[in-house]
């Protein structure tokens, strides 16, 4: 007995495979994520109350609403952002990597600023070993010379940091005689 086997038509197929034009890595990116322009109502409502308490000087409140903006839709990488920046503007840095590693999660391509942020942050803290990765990803994202060479300096001195940290060199302060350190 033969078998038919049923084939879609060649234009359909086309059009399901581009998608409108747009390559299927991309789709699946967007299915990953929401923003500000494909968020639902009610996270939207919270990420636009946000964005007015922000401009109005209302820190905290601003801060709350992106929170609740985040907890109704966890893949809601604008708010992530906006939050971390408020955190940064503040100088909470475990705050913001907190924040800024869920919207890197998401999608590490989103923000190009994303991974110097994060480097720069847990440099600040001291997590050389966390700085380099972030810092190393952000060198390809660097679009203008004087950021390229900021991060490539701030790179070189996250690793030599990470070896100096693995091998730590004998400090043994002695105090001056009198002498030496006149009351001048």
């Amino acid at each position: 007995m033969y078998m038919r086997r049923a084939l879609l038509p060649v234009p359909l197929l086309i059009m399901l495979l581009s998608l409108f034009g747009r390559p299927l890595s991309l789709v699946a990116q967007d299915l990953s994520y929401t923003t500000y322009k494909t968020a639902k109502k009610k996270p939207l409502k919270f990420y636009n109350r946000a964005k007015a308490a922000e401009k109005s000087g209302e820190i905290e409140k601003a801060k709350e609403y992106y929170r609740e903006a985040s907890q109704q839709d966890p893949r809601f990488i604008d708010a992530y952002i906006k939050l971390g920046d408020l955190y940064i503007d503040q100088n909470n840095y475990p705050a913001a990597i907190q924040v800024y590693e869920s919207a890197y999660q998401l999608d590490s391509n989103y923000l190009d600023r994303l991974p110097y942020a994060l480097g720069y942050m847990y440099y600040e803290l001291d997590y050389f070993d966390k700085a380099v990765p972030y810092l190393a990803r952000a060198r390809a994202f660097a679009k203008t010379e004087s950021r390229k060479a900021a991060t490539e300096d701030l790179l070189a001195r996250a690793q030599f940091a990470v070896e100096a940290v693995k091998n730590p060199v004998p400090f043994n302060p002695q105090k001056l005689p009198p002498s030496i350190n006149s009351p001048d």
